[in-house]
């Protein structure tokens, strides 16, 4: 189908270590590492330990995905923040991307992100409105649009997806 490459996306400390493996054993395959938002409780040393020591392979192209998702709350809000916030400070201790889920979060989104200085950001499956898109282009961030772009009640996800310059849309 003409797709050469694939990011296999970690959403704790197995599957970023699966994915890593899955990169080393297909070419044209890399991989992230990181604790989703929904995870976060299990964010603690050992989990951390494990992800930071994946992020020195060079099959590893980003920190990820991490996050904050005040909408579905499998995690406690300051257990999403403190492991949010700790993925932006390894991301930029290993010069690395942050792939970053953001759902009904947004000021606390980018007040860590902006706090952590975090330049190299992809918003994946973005659930902001226009506004909220523009913001996080003049930051310099990519934003990714998944299929809940098509749904017909979600008019505001094609603004969205309208704002943004086409450089800057995955």
């Amino acid at each position: 189908a003409g797709v050469g490459t694939l990011v296999c996306v970690g959403i704790d400390a197995e599957s970023s270590r699966r994915s890593l493996e899955l990169a080393g054993a297909l070419d044209g395959v890399y991989a992230t590492a990181g604790m989703h938002p929904h995870d976060a409780s299990a964010y603690d040393a050992n989990a951390r330990a494990e992800i930071e020591g994946l992020l020195s392979d060079p099959l590893v192209l980003a920190v990820g995905e991490c996050g904050l998702d005040f909408f579905r709350m499998h995690s406690p809000r300051e257990d999403q923040e403190r492991a949010l916030a700790d993925q932006v400070a390894l991301a930029k201790a290993f010069d690395l991307p942050l792939v970053v889920h953001v759902r009904e979060a947004w000021p606390e989104s980018l007040r860590l992100l902006d706090e952590g200085s975090a330049d190299r950001v992809v918003l994946h499956c973005f659930s902001g409105d226009d506004n909220m898109a523009r913001a996080c282009v003049e930051r310099g961030w990519f934003v990714s649009f998944a299929t809940n772009v098509t749904y017909p009640k979600n008019d505001f996800l094609r603004r969205a997806a309208a704002a943004i310059p086409l450089d800057r849309i995955l």
